[in-house]
């Protein structure tokens, strides 16, 4: 890691900073400066140490992922940390490409609901429907079509997910 600071200075922000869009009003203005060539000690003060944040990593058995939930998006869908690449080298499945079919091989295990398959897009079933695919992220999501998984399972972050095959 080269050089690390706190973003304290808020002379780099958007006037105005929301409670929710740092992205928007603090992170990219930042950025854009940057990109200019400003020295990142402008932005703030110097951070001396990270601290790693201990965060558990799919396990993969003989025909079997365990998972757990790593972040819920503003939709509701439960997005896991099983990455696409581990599906298709422990199930020997594709999850990528372009055709819409499912692979019912896979067996899918969240909150006690069990998901056969997964799908390429929520458009591959009717409304209301749990499905698995994997997201634009690159990791399994569970999903309930034009609805929120997170309220429908009731499930937190850290929740197991376990695939099978």
């Amino acid at each position: 890691i080269g050089k690390m600071v706190e973003l304290n200075n808020s002379e780099y922000w958007l006037p105005e900073v929301s409670n929710t869009f740092h992205g928007r009003d603090i992170l990219s203005p930042v950025a854009a400066q940057l990109s200019l060539g400003l020295e990142p000690e402008r932005f703030g003060t110097a951070v001396r140490e990270m601290e790693l944040l201990d965060w558990p990593q799919p396990q993969r058995r003989e025909n079997r992922i365990d998972g757990a939930v790593q972040w819920i998006d503003r939709f509701g869908n439960l997005i896991s940390n099983i990455p696409a690449s581990l599906l298709d080298a422990g199930a020997g499945v594709s999850t990528g490409g372009s055709t819409d079919r499912t692979d019912e091989r896979l067996k899918i295990e969240c909150a006690g609901r069990m998901i056969s398959g997964t799908v390429r897009s929520y458009g591959q079933r009717k409304p209301g429907e749990l499905v698995a695919l994997v997201g634009s992220g690159g990791f399994l999501e569970i999903a309930i079509v034009d609805g929120s998984a997170a309220a429908t399972l009731h499930v937190p972050i850290g929740a197991a997910v376990v695939v099978e095959w």
